[in-house]
């Protein structure tokens, strides 16, 4: 059956118009051959089956026009390989997807003469709510992303990145913020926390382009920064060079991790240096004390602090005697006690007291003294009166 269109079937720019235009197609079972179109093939080429087959577009020249076309739909399992007169590819078409092929040119025999649109029609891949991933040009489930049409779930280990851009916090299951990432502009130092193997613990460290980083652990308002461990070890190691501050039960301890005490106690010492500031270290309570150990030294320097010379020190001699040094035990030391009027004595002096009267009325050996002198002599106080025991 022919149709034939008059021209004043045509519109003024040459189109023609109708109800419908049926076009012809044809169906071809894949076998891993090829099938070579022409001119005069039908327009719909259909390929079904469940290996591959090569489909040869026509010769460029034999056409009567450029947007000369073929849909080629693959129906089978296999892939179809879609080349030119000259061999060339000019697409390749996975199981259930279509391509519009159609001409550019009427010269050539390459892949240049050809364009094409596609048409993916291929089925999910995987099961349900999983997220697709481009499988060798199909869609392919991915197992460990799902999705509720919301939000996206990544299964344990599933996720995985290279320097993500957090941009506020990293939240719990329940939405709440369990890390806050604030942006600091040209920052170049940063925290890098590291897992460990058996025997080892973890590491939280700062890095970054500096060559010294301080690490700083900072409360809110009044809070407190708390080390909930029993010890907490300052050092390089665990060496019995480190100082280890520990709450036993019975106060805080600092050793280097060789002793247990049960006060606050110093085995290597405990520095306090502000330059020329006064910076006290105090001990208060009610039945508070410092305890010194049978060779333990109190130590003066020359200087502000504890890397100056050595020159004056207190140690206990025997059991109730004390021993001013020169900083080592049983070398020479001197007393000095500072005079004062007899008025700014002591109000309730207790037997035994020693002071400096700068204006005693008398100078004889243990007779009483008064003030309104002028005479400086060394007071003691018997139990009754001070009275000059040196002069």
């Amino acid at each position: 059956m022919s149709y034939y269109f008059d021209v004043d079937g045509l519109d003024p720019n040459g189109n023609a118009s109708a109800n419908n235009f049926i076009p012809s197609y044809t169906t071809t079972a894949t076998a891993a051959g090829t099938t070579t179109l022409t001119v005069a093939s039908t327009e719909i080429q259909r390929f079904t089956g469940s290996t591959t087959q090569t489909v040869v577009l026509p010769v460029a020249s034999t056409l009567p026009k450029t947007g000369f076309g073929f849909w080629i739909v693959n129906d089978s399992s296999g892939s179809l390989t879609v080349n030119s007169s000259g061999g060339n590819l000019v697409a390749t078409i996975t199981g259930g997807n279509r391509l519009w092929v159609f001409a550019i040119l009427l010269t050539g025999t390459s892949a240049a003469s050809w364009d094409t649109a596609a048409i993916n029609a291929a089925s999910p891949g995987g099961s349900t709510t999983q997220l697709q991933r481009n499988n060798a040009g199909a869609f392919g489930g991915i197992s460990g992303a799902t999705s509720d049409g919301t939000d996206v779930t990544f299964g344990s280990g599933n996720l995985k990145t290279t320097r993500p851009k957090v941009t506020t916090s990293i939240d719990d299951a329940n939405g709440n913020e369990v890390i806050i990432t604030p942006a600091t502009a040209s920052a170049v130092n940063e925290v890098t926390i590291a897992n460990a193997a058996t025997g080892t613990g973890p590491t939280i460290s700062a890095t970054g382009g500096d060559t010294n980083i301080d690490l700083k652990l900072t409360p809110k308002g009044t809070g407190n920064t708390f080390i909930t461990s029993n010890s907490l070890i300052l050092g390089t190691g665990l060496t019995a060079a480190d100082v280890r501050l520990s709450n036993n039960g019975n106060g805080l301890a600092i050793s280097d991790g060789t002793n247990s005490y049960n006060n606050l106690q110093a085995l290597n010492g405990i520095f306090s240096n502000a330059g020329a500031s006064v910076t006290p270290i105090r001990v208060s309570g009610a039945n508070s004390r410092i305890e010194l150990g049978n060779a333990s030294l109190v130590v003066w320097t020359n200087g502000i602090d504890f890397n100056f010379t050595i020159d004056t020190g207190l140690t206990r001699n025997a059991a109730n005697v004390v021993e001013i040094n020169s900083g080592t035990a049983g070398t020479s030391g001197i007393i000095l006690l500072r005079g004062r009027a007899f008025a700014a004595l002591p109000a309730s002096p207790v037997a035994g007291m020693e002071a400096t009267v700068t204006d005693s009325t008398t100078t004889t050996w243990g007779a009483t003294i008064t003030g309104g002198g002028s005479n400086i002599v060394r007071a003691w106080y018997n139990g009754t009166n001070w009275t000059v025991i040196g002069k």
